[in-house]
């Protein structure tokens, strides 16, 4: 009985997902501890710079994680200032520096720049000395450090005495400013005017001078005028502006909202029955202009003031005490980049609100990444520029990313894989586990064995395949029928493993088994009826034109309008026409991947086909991605095809189409989306979330366009036209260099320019797209100064130089969003490279003039040997006879010729030798290096290595141009052991990566 309610229930709720197809907000939990890099397990706080880097600060030191790595930055002794790694406080400074105050109370501003600290306080105690006041005062207390926007920073010391200083001049020991005032300095901030405000409890000071006798906490400037808070006879704990016109006021009598035009107050209680405290102790507002209030009662009170009066809801969430609550020891209230409002109410849960039905949802806050329990309790929390929930935990730092599109992601307890999945005519959504149990049916069936296949056929019979288990038949009325492999029955199934399920054009059942290859089910006059009289027709008995030695293992079966079925099996693709009269008679076509053919298969191993509305078919080959088919003749062996361009390398394991005719193909963990022009929009963990989709065969509905994927554990779902890409543009950060002396990465962040020494002119740089919420799908692309760009293979945030140029140059960098788009994000850093003695202009005037020297001198040395030979052959003539002797022309040999061809040989013989040598090549043809040398710089005009490396290149043309062979596997034939390293020669050879060469000469 429990099995049926479970199985109608989930008939009831994937059935109103179809109908409504409303978007659901989720989340994606991310546990930090020491063992993926951060320094400690207790965070102090944290911040984000204006670059938006995430910095925070720990019992270990000060950190920043830019997506990829955390970097720490501790005491060293003898290098750096710090007296303790312990630091309490984090706050933001000018130009991305920050503010930190270590365990001893001393306050030390973090240089970004370069990377190093700077003790404020030494310098502040400096400046009283250097002023004459050492011994007069007492020794400075800090109590809190307040930075502001206009570049001042204000240090609040427990006693009358203060100090502000400009960030800019602390480094030069100037901007330091002693302030005093009576009784104890509670807050200093800064106005919409940009005047300092300093609160006290003896009065309230503006720009350092009195400004009142009276005592206020809040300053505001509105519509023109300058309120300050509270006033007499109310306490306020927090003051909101609303709009342009109105303040929001957390009292001690509940809410009170001031109109700034006017100056009229209106109070709004926020008691109700499930909240009896009058005061309110935190408030919040989200973008709807909504106040969330939090007293001391359980919950928290939602005020909205949209309408002519405000109306108050006290809402409450919480899971009853199960070990899956959040709870928080502050008020948490979070908006993201979705609108979505999530809230920790007192003694409550982690929740979000739901605009459908005003109330609060509770949310597990369960992490993705290896913690299996959820977070049990929020110390404190940060919200970032995405819209992103940075959670300090009791003993770990959490990211919270929040998701908020059109895809349904729904999931079972058991969290099995879902092998099959089927949109059935009732608008519910079968789905078959790996273990056997069947969901959403409204009758209760398990198989003993996994359910692959589920398909409904036209005379309304539902049918599922099983891996193990044979083939299972439901009929219209209820009755269930069972196929088995039977080994004394010729006509049983020839296999248990069913993968796919389809009717050709003539209403024959088609059955595709993994070990038995096709099999095609006849049908007798009486099986039409009850279904009990069927045979299964096979290459064991009359399907004798079936190769199963080659092709017993059948995928996915495609029918076309025309009646050409598809096989896709994990030896090539199959094809044959449904129109015949005896089994006997099917003729099968076999296409498979063919190394010395373009227009082949990439893979031979098929993972399915998928036929468009408008004739077009796609095939998706398991490590070959996807291809069209352009053959028009599809009754024929040895298809053509064209390979997709602009994939992302993903492997494709499902093809599905939608109402508008864009091809759906779907990886593991991304889906992309390509339309009829052939352009492809890839989807990520911004829209799927943290789903694992498994091989089941995607399901798509027409009628309403929905499109059902099978994942670990449930599945997920969509409509086509409401699917939206990422606009997210990522700022990039350079964040480390490595050079290639093997002592390890040093930190960059907000170096503008960097100095790079003669003996380190190879290294490797690093920088980083800040997304928080998906960086794996993010691809980059560096140049430097005006040269082309060079794209860089997804997974990999780094460029590397081998021999950098001399001189001042710029390297750009940029980036695609999490989505694969590329954005206007380009970031730039200045490289100066110190120049050898050879390349500096010194050391060029130098060799320029020992070069004019050894010219004149040979000049002169020239023309004097000329003139000796002029005398000397004066002499000659007259001294010697008349007799001239008449010489045979000698005969020629080109021996340049056969010391070419020797030396070609031989190059031909170990091209793929990466270790061959100038003295290997010498030693063959039987010369002394210097020989050699003087050889080749004769006939060829180059080195020998340079004429060594343009024989690979050239090779290297004839294989990217004549095959298909993978990039690397070129590189190794022509004798480079790095692929990496091979790209960069070949592009400096052609002008262009072997990729974009290969494209060029598929177009001549």
């Amino acid at each position: 009985m429990r099995y049926l309610i479970i199985n109608i229930l989930s008939v009831l709720l994937l059935s109103l997902n179809a109908v409504t197809a409303t978007a659901q907000p989720r989340c994606a939990v991310r546990v930090f501890g020491t063992g993926d890099g951060l320094p400690a397990g207790i965070i102090s706080g944290l911040v984000h710079s204006t670059d938006n880097l995430a910095w925070m600060i720990s019992w270990n030191g000060l950190s920043c994680y830019d997506g990829y790595q955390f970097t720490t930055f501790r005491n060293v002794p003898g290098k750096t200032v710090l007296p303790t790694n312990h630091l309490t406080h984090i706050s933001h400074g000018q130009k991305g520096n920050l503010w930190t105050v270590a365990y001893t109370g001393r306050v030390y501003l973090f240089d970004s720049h370069i990377c190093e600290y700077i003790d404020a306080s030494a310098i502040i105690a400096e400046d009283d000395e250097r002023k004459g006041a050492k011994g007069i005062r007492k020794p400075f207390e800090l109590r809190k450090v307040y930075p502001l926007s206009n570049g001042h920073t204000w240090f609040v010391g427990k006693g009358t005495e203060h100090y502000k200083v400009t960030d800019s001049l602390l480094s030069e020991r100037k901007g330091i400013e002693r302030l005093s005032f009576p009784g104890n300095l509670h807050k200093v901030c800064l106005d919409e005017k940009g005047r300092e405000w300093c609160f006290t409890d003896k009065g309230t000071y503006c720009n350092g001078k009195l400004f009142s006798r009276s005592c206020y906490d809040w300053v505001l400037v509105m519509n023109g005028k300058t309120w300050l808070e509270p006033r007499a006879g109310r306490r306020v704990n927090a003051c909101l502006p609303l709009g342009k016109n109105h303040i929001a006021l957390a009292t001690d009598n509940g809410v009170v909202l001031i109109d700034t035009r006017t100056g009229k107050e209106k109070h709004v209680s926020v008691q109700t029955s499930g909240n009896r405290s009058a005061e309110v102790r935190e408030m919040f507002a989200d973008s709807k202009q909504r106040l969330w209030c939090f007293t001391d009662a359980p919950g928290v009170t939602l005020v909205d003031i949209g309408g002519a009066a405000p109306r108050v809801q006290w809402l409450h969430a919480d899971l009853h005490g199960m070990a899956v609550e959040t709870m928080s020891e502050k008020p948490l209230v979070h908006e993201d980049s979705n609108g979505t409002v999530w809230v920790v109410p007192t003694d409550g849960t982690f929740s979000y609100f739901d605009e459908r039905t005003k109330s609060l949802v509770p949310y597990p806050l369960i992490p993705t990444n290896g913690f299996r329990h959820a977070i049990p309790r929020i110390r404190r929390y940060y919200g970032d520029h995405q819209g992103n929930l940075w959670i300090l935990c009791p003993h770990n730092l959490a990211l919270v990313n929040f998701m908020y599109t059109n895809v349904n992601l729904n999931r079972r307890k058991d969290n099995r894989d879902t092998r099959a999945v089927l949109q059935d005519i009732s608008g519910a959504v079968l789905t078959g586990t790996i273990d056997g149990d069947l969901y959403g049916a409204d009758f209760q069936f398990r198989a003993k064995n996994g359910i692959y296949a589920l398909y409904r056929d036209r005379r309304n019979r539902l049918w599922i395949g099983t891996k193990g288990d044979g083939l299972y038949v439901r009929m219209p009325d209820g009755t269930m029928h069972h196929y088995l492999h039977d080994a004394a029955d010729r006509y049983s199934m020839n296999s248990n493993n069913v993968y796919d399920i389809r009717e050709d054009t003539r209403g024959r059942v088609l059955v595709a088994t993994f070990d038995g290859g096709l099999n095609i089910i006849d049908e007798g006059k009486a099986g039409q009826k009850s279904g009990e009289a069927i045979r299964f027709l096979h290459a064991g008995n009359d399907l004798k034109g079936y190769d199963l030695s080659q092709y017993k293992k059948v995928r996915r079966i495609e029918v076309t309008p025309e009646g050409v079925v598809l096989l896709s099996t994990t030896a090539g693709l199959m094809t044959y026409s449904d129109r015949y009269r005896s089994c006997r008679d099917i003729r099968f076509f076999v296409s498979s991947h063919d190394s010395d053919d373009r227009t082949s298969l990439l893979s031979s191993d098929v993972m399915q086909t998928c036929r468009m509305k408008d004739g077009r078919i796609y095939v998706a080959t398991l490590g070959g991605g996807c291809q069209l088919l352009v053959s028009r003749n599809l009754l024929a062996d040895g298809l053509q095809f064209k390979e997709v361009e602009n994939q992302s390398g993903q492997t494709v394991q499902g093809l599905v189409r939608d109402n508008e005719d864009n091809l759906w193909l779907v990886g593991e963990s991304r889906i992309a989306r390509l339309d009829r022009n052939g352009n492809i929009t890839e989807y990520g963990a911004d829209e799927l979330g943290d789903a694992n989709i498994t091989e089941a065969l995607p399901s798509h509905d027409s009628s309403t366009d929905r499109i059902v994927l099978a994942t670990e554990g449930g599945t997920l779902s969509f409509l086509p036209r409401q699917m939206k890409r990422s606009s997210y543009c990522p700022s990039i950060v350079f964040t480390a260099i490595d050079y290639h002396d093997n002592n390890g990465m040093r930190p960059l962040l907000n170096i503008g320019r960097l100095y790079v020494e003669v003996d380190k002119r190879s290294f490797t740089v690093y920088f980083s797209a800040l997304d928080y919420k998906e960086n794996s799908g993010i691809r980059y692309a560096y140049r430097l100064d005006d040269g082309n760009w060079t794209y860089i293979r997804r997974g990999s945030n780094s460029a590397s130089f081998t021999n950098f140029p001399a001189g001042n140059h710029r390297l750009y960098v940029r980036s695609t969003n999490s989505d694969g788009l590329w954005m206007d994000n380009v970031k730039s850093i200045d490289i100066y490279a110190e120049p050898t003695f050879f390349e500096s202009w010194w050391g060029r005037t130098l060799c320029g003039l020992c070069l004019l020297f050894c010219m004149l001198y040979g000049m002169v040395y020239y023309m004097r040997q000329k003139k000796l030979e002029l005398k000397e052959e004066a002499v000659e003539q007259a001294d010697a006879g008349k007799v001239r002797f008449l010489l045979k022309t000698p005969e020629f040999i080109d021996e340049n010729k056969a010391f070419m061809d020797k030396l070609l040989a031989y190059i031909e013989e170990n091209i793929s030798d990466s270790s061959l040598r100038v003295d290997d090549m010498a030693s063959e043809l039987k010369m002394s290096r210097t020989v050699f040398y003087e050889r080749i710089k004769e006939i060829a005009d180059m080195s020998p290595a340079d004429f060594l490396r343009h024989v690979r290149m050239q090779r290297a043309e004839d294989l990217i141009k004549g095959t298909r062979e993978p990039f690397s596997q070129i590189a190794y034939k022509v004798g480079f052991s790095d692929p990496k390293y091979f790209g960069k020669c070949f592009k400096k050879h052609t002008g262009m990566s072997p990729s974009e060469y290969r494209k060029s000469s598929k177009e001549e």
